[in-house]
């Protein structure tokens, strides 16, 4: 028999994928900011990724697409670029005094936005999804867990 899209995880997971990030977005638009340009800055303000390159790298999308999310990120004020004083071809890429002021509280948006859209789930069913979470990951080669049991992207080669 063969497989419809509607029996199939990846379709499902996919689906499951961009409800969450709906949700994310609307919970976000009042600091006019999306999920994902939210997950560039946090990498920003966490210290890991500096520059377009670093981004795109941490976030697993190409140059252009790093570029996209920053030019419409420093449109906001959000951040800023600086030439690179270690590689005159690269640019650095940090947030601005106003942005950092705000970061708690869009964190805090991003993180009851994520609550919301897993609250129906169960305490030993969220577990489950984490241990399933984490098996892909690891096993497609796409991070690591952490002794803490975090999920970080693959430590760099070399």
């Amino acid at each position: 028999m063969a497989t419809t899209p509607y029996s199939a995880r990846a379709y499902w997971l996919a689906r499951i994928v961009r409800e969450a990030d709906a949700l994310l977005d609307a919970s976000l638009s009042r600091f006019e900011i999306t999920g994902a340009q939210w997950r560039a800055f946090s990498l920003v303000l966490a210290g890991r990724a500096d520059t377009i390159r670093g981004l795109a790298a941490a976030l697993q999308v190409d140059g252009a697409a790093a570029t996209r999310l920053v030019d419409r990120l420093e449109a906001k004020g959000f951040v800023a670029r600086q030439p690179d004083p270690r590689d005159r071809r690269s640019v650095v890429v940090t947030a601005t005094a106003p942005a950092r002021r705000l970061a708690g509280d869009i964190e805090a948006i991003a993180n009851a936005a994520e609550a919301d859209f897993f609250e129906r789930v169960g305490g030993r069913d969220l577990k489950a999804i984490d241990r399933a979470i984490a098996a892909l990951t690891v096993g497609h080669g796409l991070g690591r867990v952490t002794k803490s049991g975090n999920l970080r992207p693959p430590k760099p080669a070399g």
